[in-house]
């Protein structure tokens, strides 16, 4: 008699799940996928469980977003095997105008390693091991949801700073306000001669349907550049001190709790002052509040307002805001 066969081992598509979703499988491989969800309660429960989360994540449509090395290569070369990039430029108008601007520039095709590597210790990077080839090991559910949802490449020219100012967004088509950090080179700030109280800036962007341009960014940051006075009365936080907190969890960067933000650096930080900027645009022109707080009390010391700001002036009349704050408290 012949032996029974064992039973074979059920394969999971766990890579076809998201995609399924997405509905960007073809006909054979949805068909597939159907048929095996008809009898695998695991699967069909993380399918309901990738529902919920991407239901959540549509409201936040740049976590959708490609990677920019890809909307490089498209722009570059046109590869696009499955047509997903041109999909997303169709709905997402802030990947379009990458796509459009890379097409125009020549890029470096790659960045040298010895660039790379100091890129990734100035970020906190760390690089995951490679697992032997020979060894297969299945991926988690949250190592699966990274591959989808990845960060976009850091442009190089912004690791070089000496400080940065913590920039916070609240994006209007956002459920979840995005936290980031941004940097410019202050270079030939004074270094103190004492012990000085420790300030930070935080500026939040309010109802902007798409981010503020990098240049215009980069503009705000060099225009509020410590000068010799500011220097000598405030040490402005390192942006290496607030991404490490940050990342850790030891201080919370919250554009909706403001004030457990503020005390959040005062108390892991040992900040004294922190200058909240809140940018609101309309029209092509700004209005903007800088509001100075007490961080060990978490009271107001006063604020100011100014509104119709064109875009060309708004740099300068930022720093002049946040100057006349600080010096006058």
């Amino acid at each position: 008699m012949k032996p029974p066969e064992p039973p074979q081992q059920l394969v999971h598509p766990d890579e076809l799940l998201l995609p399924y979703i997405e509905d960007s499988l073809n006909p054979e491989q949805r068909l597939d996928v159907d048929r095996h969800l008809s009898s695998c309660e695991r699967c069909s429960s993380e399918i309901r469980e990738l529902g919920r989360i991407t239901s959540a994540l549509r409201e936040n449509k740049q976590a959708f977003c490609p990677d920019s090395s890809e909307v490089h290569q498209f722009a570059e070369t046109g590869h696009d095997p499955e047509n997903r990039i041109s999909r997303h430029l169709k709905t997402c108008p802030n990947c379009l105008a990458l796509a459009e601007a890379l097409g125009t520039e020549q890029l470096p095709h790659s960045m040298p390693a010895d660039l790379w590597e100091r890129v990734q210790e100035r970020l906190g990077i760390v690089e995951t091991p490679r697992v032997s080839e020979s060894v297969e090991t299945a991926p988690s559910f949250a190592e699966r949801l990274q591959q989808w949802f990845r960060i976009p490449t850091f442009a190089a020219g912004a690791v070089a700073a000496a400080i940065l100012l913590v920039v916070i967004l609240y994006p209007r088509d956002f459920t979840v306000p995005g936290v980031g950090l941004s940097s410019v080179t202050w270079e030939g700030v004074s270094k103190p001669k004492a012990l000085l109280p420790r300030a930070a800036f935080i500026i939040t962007f309010k109802d902007f349907t798409e981010p503020l341009p990098q240049k215009s960014v980069d503009e705000i940051y060099r225009a509020l550049k410590p000068d010799m006075e500011l220097s000598e009365r405030f040490m402005v936080i390192s942006p290496a001190e607030l991404r490490t907190a940050a990342k850790s969890g030891d201080i919370l960067l919250d554009p909706l709790r403001i004030g457990e933000t503020v005390e959040s650096l005062n108390k892991k930080l040992n900040v004294s002052r922190v200058a909240v900027l809140t940018l609101e645009a309309s029209d092509g022109k700004f209005s903007v509040k800088v509001e100075l707080m007490d961080a060990a009390t978490g009271t107001s010391l006063g604020q100011r307002r100014e509104s119709a700001i064109p875009d060309n002036q708004l740099p300068e009349k930022i720093r002049e805001m946040v100057s006349s704050m600080m010096y006058a408290n």
